[in-house]
């Protein structure tokens, strides 16, 4: 934890949250079967029936994350229930389900210490489990080309989706690679390369949270666009990856001279581990995304509620709208600039012809479902498909 004093603020630029770094930590080592559920927006269309990516978060100082234990503790619960005529045939045990969970981690822990990165890392807690539920895993180069075919082979067998294919502890004990290793480390410590892998990425996680988190603020529309583009100009062989210093550069081009420098000082000088850090740029522009994306929402909130309690009503019970009261908040011509600001300069595009589209989607919205009122958080997802097809 001393380790993160050298990263705190400075100045205006916000720096990467520990509780974040932990909920991803226990995350990324979870078994599918053990994961908590993914949690969708239902019934919201084809392009709204997607992942909730909103961060969860921590009180700081605490690492219990009840949410968290709640959901897989029914998952596990639902699972048993799905499973049982299997259960109760003998073809399989509870014991070997958690057995074969903890095979899962040592696998997944195993993938980490070899090329310096987990298995199923992403930049928002539905997007890892997401990736841990369709047991998405590769040997990507450069990162594994030096790494033995015996090691790749314990790690796919110790990360097979279905806890039957799973290596059992006994096999994972007697595999050639685990019996090589054995005999050739030294007792009681872990090699080199393995401290410098995890070392390495700490580092690149922590370069990876500072920047989403400060160009969240910084970006606009185009500006995501023009990264994006530098980023693959560099990634000549099309990895996805690129180095720290490559980060350093193009924020650099693109007039961001004082992050560039803020990630230099404050870490890859601070934390003077040799090589580089690989940074998953598609991972950084989508964490980028998804944070501006939670901002709009909070500032809209903030401005809904100013406008209704304005207007007498009662807010601090539920974060929901009344379909009677979507023409107040409409109206008020913050909302208005903040809708419109979630739209490129396009011709045609005035104001109230917006606002209007918007109004009524919601309200067929409201009628088809029935209801009288909209979640904020359903009606921000509504809000933002809409505006995207004006794009």
């Amino acid at each position: 934890a001393h380790r993160w004093d050298a990263v705190e603020g400075r100045g205006d630029l916000q720096s990467p949250r520990l509780p974040h770094f932990f909920e991803t930590c226990k995350l990324v080592f979870a078994a599918p079967e053990f994961a908590p559920p993914q949690r969708r927006k239902k019934d919201m269309g084809p392009d709204l029936d997607v992942l909730e990516t909103a961060w969860v978060e921590v009180e700081p100082g605490g690492l219990l994350d009840e949410q968290l234990l709640a959901d897989v503790l029914q998952e596990h619960a639902d699972w048993v229930e799905q499973q049982r005529p299997t259960l109760e045939s003998g073809a399989s045990s509870y014991c070997t389900k958690n057995q074969a969970a903890d095979v899962w981690s040592i696998g997944a822990m195993a993938f980490l210490l070899l090329c310096g990165y987990p298995p199923f890392f992403a930049p928002a807690r539905n997007a890892i489990l997401a990736r841990i539920h369709r047991g998405e895993v590769s040997f990507d180069p450069p990162f594994w080309s030096k790494i033995s075919e015996e090691a790749k082979s314990f790690v796919s067998g110790c990360l097979q989706h279905a806890f039957w294919d799973r290596f059992s502890i006994q096999e994972a004990l007697d595999h050639p690679w685990i019996l090589r290793l054995a005999d050739s480390s030294p007792s009681g410590s872990m090699f080199a390369s393995f401290m410098l892998n995890l070392r390495r990425f700490y580092r690149t996680s922590l370069i990876e949270m500072y920047s989403a988190q400060v160009l969240a603020g910084k970006f606009r529309r185009e500006d995501l666009q023009e990264f994006l583009c530098r980023c693959r100009e560099i990634d000549m062989t099309g990895s996805g990856f690129f180095t720290a210093s490559d980060l350093r550069h193009v924020l650099t081009a693109l007039g961001f001279p004082e992050i560039a420098e803020t990630i230099s000082t404050r870490f890859l000088q601070t934390f003077r581990h040799p090589g580089e850090s690989y940074i998953d740029y598609m991972a950084l522009l989508d964490s980028i995304h998804l944070r501006q994306q939670r901002g709009f929402e909070d500032e809209l909130w903030r401005h809904f509620q100013r406008v209704l309690r304005s207007n007498g009503r009662d807010v601090d019970a539920a974060p929901a709208v009344l379909l009677e009261d979507l023409g107040l908040v409409f109206g008020d011509p913050v909302v208005v600039g903040l809708l419109m600001r979630e739209i490129p300069e396009s011709p045609g595009l005035e104001d109230a012809s917006v606002c209007h589209r918007l109004l009524v989607a919601l309200r067929t919205e409201c009628v088809s479902r029935e209801v009288g009122e909209l979640d904020f958080r359903l009606l921000c997802s509504l809000l933002l498909q809409h505006l995207k097809s004006l794009c």
